[in-house]
């Protein structure tokens, strides 16, 4: 109820206040506003990022046909009633304080507008005092919701994440989620919990999921076939993508599993 009424005189605010209107300036020229802002604060690869931008989709009943159409709708998953035999996975503050530093600098922050930099903060410099308290607190709160103990009205909350439409070359729709530094938090410690035992499910058919630098491998390994057999007549190289494979999920298998952790998927394949 707080938050509502928080965001209800934000509303109120907005809709009081008149400003006037600015002029309208190219993207190019608002790319490298926000350019010089990220790089200012050393975030050069943002920076570099953003010449190339296409900017925000316009408002209108296109861009909600496109959020649509990628992100379709889902009824909720239902949480069983019967206890489970495995037992809940349970973290410790050195891991919660690696997934925090292991944030990239400048990382978005979400609805709340908590920013990984502000537990950081919170966790050195003049606060160093507190710190310590600070990150028995966050453990205790990841284990217990670990546990399942977090509030349905309060989970909503901080698993939800608004879409931000924004517009590929060709003026297609590509939604950026940006969910809340809890929720990512909690995502990282869980994946670093059972990262070994899905390295084992999935077997050596993807370099997404255990596997450090998976892409990587992946690329130079393409690029070395191309300077290696790129003469070859006889050889050819198929890149098979799913479109909005992570979105598309309901009855997926093993086999289906492995292969969407293994985008892009290359064959190499001989033709006689």
């Amino acid at each position: 109820m707080l938050i509502h009424e928080l965001l209800a005189e934000h509303d109120r605010k907005n809709q009081q206040s008149k400003k006037p209107q600015r002029k309208r300036v190219s993207q190019e020229v608002l790319n490298l506003r926000v350019c010089k802002k990220k790089i200012r604060n050393g975030l050069f690869t943002v920076a570099i990022k953003l010449l190339t931008s296409s900017g925000i989709a316009p408002v209108g009943e296109d861009t909600l046909k496109g959020l649509h159409d990628d992100h379709p709708f889902a009824p909720p998953p239902i949480i069983p009633t019967s206890p489970t035999v495995y037992s809940s996975v349970v973290t410790s503050r050195y891991m919660v304080l690696g997934k925090i530093r292991s944030f990239p600098r400048g990382t978005s922050c979400g609805r709340d507008g908590l920013r990984v930099q502000h537990l950081l903060d919170a966790l050195n410099g003049s606060a160093e005092a507190v710190a310590d308290e600070l990150l028995e607190s966050i453990t205790g709160v990841i284990n217990l919701w670990f546990d399942g103990f977090c509030p349905a009205q309060l989970g909503v909350y901080i698993a939800s994440a608004p879409l931000t439409p924004l517009l590929k070359p060709d003026c297609d729709i590509r939604p950026i989620v940006v969910g809340t530094v809890w929720r990512r938090l909690m995502s990282k410690v869980a994946a670093s919990a059972v990262g070994k035992q899905l390295c084992t499910y999935l077997e050596d058919f993807q370099f997404g999921v255990g596997v450090p630098c998976g892409g990587e491998a992946i690329l130079h390994s393409v690029n070395r076939l191309i300077l290696d057999k790129g003469h070859c007549s006889y050889m050819t190289t198929l890149l098979v993508d799913f479109r909005n494979a992570f979105n598309m999920h309901k009855g997926f298998n093993r086999a289906t599993l492995s292969v969407l952790f293994f985008l892009p998927l290359l064959f190499i394949l001989r033709l006689k």
